[in-house]
């Protein structure tokens, strides 16, 4: 497509999306290069998914994260509870409240209504905003919109496919002291990530359905679980529900 597109239409910036995770692999780097095929950008939705994810893990309470300058600065977003020390007050009162603190209110979402706030504009419950912080000072800024989750130590991923796999490899390389559970409802596919995924042996692989979970081994050979009992079909179910709203235990 990208081919047909320089050729035919001359589209000057051509964006290829990579389905394959083995293509998005360093050794192909050069297949994708301007002096091999006209691609100007690579990009992966699934990969993007899983980022996305990570990143929300990264800072607990938060329904957005995007990091900017190396991840210096952070633009987070989060929804405001009746619990937040700072409502009602004026935007232009946090910097004489919080003199130390580099934090900048951005927008509020209202309803259904974008608000650019300005000094005078305050803060109400149920809320939406984004402010952008020094990645240091996030934490504290979590802390004054009335956010102080702590960071997921369990972790849950229901689902073996190219997001839950790249998620779980992310996790075990960023987050080393979280415990990680990967439940597939495929059994050849279970078999396939277990041969060959490089992940830790603390990463259990599962099968739905009636049949009990399985777990990869320390030779990576995929064996029954210590568990007591089978994990049935209904009971992933309850588990990809608080998955997939980033729910776990801490």
């Amino acid at each position: 497509a990208c081919q047909v597109a320089h050729s035919l239409f001359n589209v000057p910036t051509k964006i290829a999306r990579i389905r394959s995770q083995s293509y998005l692999n360093p050794v192909w780097a050069d297949l994708f290069s301007r002096e091999h095929l006209p691609i100007d950008v690579i990009i992966s939705p699934e990969v993007e998914v899983a980022r996305a994810v990570m990143r929300r893990l990264q800072v607990p309470g938060a329904f957005e994260m995007i990091p900017f300058a190396e991840d210096r600065v952070r633009v987070i977003g989060v929804r405001l509870g009746e619990e937040c020390p700072v409502l009602n007050t004026p935007l232009r009162q946090l910097t004489e409240l919080f003199p130390d603190l580099n934090v900048v209110v951005t927008g509020i979402y209202r309803g259904d209504r974008l608000i650019v706030p300005g000094g005078d504009d305050q803060l109400l419950p149920k809320d939406e905003i984004y402010f952008v912080a020094d990645v240091g000072h996030v934490a504290r800024a979590m802390t004054l919109f009335g956010h102080e989750e702590t960071e997921a130590r369990r972790v849950i991923i229901v689902g073996g496919g190219n997001i839950g796999l790249f998620l779980a490899t992310q996790i075990e390389a960023q987050q080393s002291t979280v415990k990680l559970k990967l439940i597939e409802s495929s059994k050849a596919r279970a078999e396939m990530v277990a041969l060959n995924a490089c992940i830790p042996t603390n990463l259990f692989f599962g099968v739905s359905s009636r049949s009990p979970i399985s777990a990869k081994n320390s030779r990576n050979h995929f064996s029954a679980s210590p568990l007591a009992r089978p994990l049935y079909g209904s009971e992933v179910g309850k588990i990809s529900l608080a998955s997939l709203r980033l729910t776990s235990v801490m």
